[in-house]
């Protein structure tokens, strides 16, 4: 065991803890196992701070307004993957009206509460979309640890297109994992950037935990890996990250995977596959597999825009009603999931 006195730890800690990288990359397993951390905290369910809050600031207007601060605050803990976490919403409501005078202070108030919650002394969240936002992460936490997940593209893409509330193009997947993995990089040259490989993690779990800690200053516990009952999740997406985590999930693209859809991924995806490590395994991808991709991508926006119309009005037109947008995403979300066209596991 990594054995740190209480005092040099609490000097070495970085904290809050981030978990940023393309979707379908393990973020919500590592979640869950560092939240294992008697220490340590992480948010429930993902923040998604900026897409929610932060980007729509010229709507809800400056928070060191009262007025202001309560629309955010009674805006955000009504929406349901709030309500999910089943925090205490009059405690968070309370903090975050008194300590939530700026963009910076609100975000750090969730995540006090979130740990206070629990009784842990540090806190953090994994949204895999904050990946475009390190360099604001960075400045607003100088002492914060960025934990960036990488997963082989083939892999991560393979699983996001069984997802009911994800693309099911190969070609768009790919793009979305070029797009978060390299934004993720843009603070790769600060000392409290963490690149952390998933295909590692399930390989040499205990080393590439014990690195983890080590890294945000924390001391490694046997405890982190062992799962518990009482921890779960209904939806079927999330469950795995609850499990046992094993070796054999570092392959199961191949089996997911047609001949084409690895020959586009590579395509999409190989200066980034180069610059992380992952040999691609096909030939150039021929035009009619990339005219069959950019097809399917087409198809699936046009899909797209008809089911998510609804969540998109409340978005353009009524920005600050986070509750009937989430409500449409979900709706919209559970509605193409069950179209047959999705590959099932």
């Amino acid at each position: 065991m990594n054995h740190l006195d209480p005092e040099t730890i609490s000097k070495r800690v970085r904290a809050p803890v981030f978990i940023v990288g393309a979707p379908r990359s393990g973020t919500t397993l590592l979640r869950v196992i560092l939240n294992r951390h008697p220490q340590l905290a992480m948010w429930g369910g993902e923040v998604d701070f900026f897409r929610r809050l932060y980007n729509r600031r010229h709507v809800f207007g400056d928070p060191g307004n009262a007025r202001n601060r309560d629309r955010i605050v009674t805006a955000y803990l009504a929406i349901e993957p709030f309500r999910r976490l089943g925090l205490d919403a009059a405690f968070m409501r309370e903090r975050l009206m008194s300590e939530g005078v700026t963009w910076r202070d609100l975000f750090a108030s969730m995540l006090r509460a979130c740990a206070d919650s629990q009784g842990k002394p540090y806190a953090g969240e994994k949204t895999p979309a904050h990946a475009m936002h390190v360099n604001t992460l960075c400045e607003w936490f100088p002492d914060c640890s960025i934990i960036h997940l990488v997963r082989d593209p083939r892999a991560a893409v393979g699983s996001l297109i069984t997802m009911p509330w994800a693309t099911r193009s190969v070609l768009t997947g790919a793009r979305t994992w070029c797009l978060f993995s390299v934004a993720a990089c843009a603070v790769s040259a600060r000392d409290n950037y963490l690149l952390v490989k998933y295909e590692d993690l399930a390989t040499r779990t205990e080393e590439q935990l014990r690195r983890i800690c080590g890294h945000i200053g924390l001391e490694y516990l046997e405890t982190m890996l062992k799962t518990n009952p009482a921890e779960s999740d209904p939806r079927p997406h999330i469950r795995r990250s609850y499990e046992e985590i094993t070796p054999e999930r570092v392959a199961l693209w191949r089996a997911e995977l047609e001949p084409w859809q690895q020959s586009v991924i590579e395509a999409v995806a190989g200066d980034g596959m180069k610059q992380f490590g992952y040999e691609p395994e096909t030939k150039r991808a021929p035009a009619m597999h990339m005219a069959r991709a950019t097809l399917e991508a087409f198809v699936e926006t046009a899909f797209q825009k008809l089911f998510r119309s609804p969540s998109a009005f409340y978005h353009f037109f009524q920005p600050a009603n986070l509750v009937d947008e989430e409500r449409w995403i979900e709706r919209a979300s559970s509605i193409y999931g069950r179209l047959p066209l999705r590959p099932r596991r």
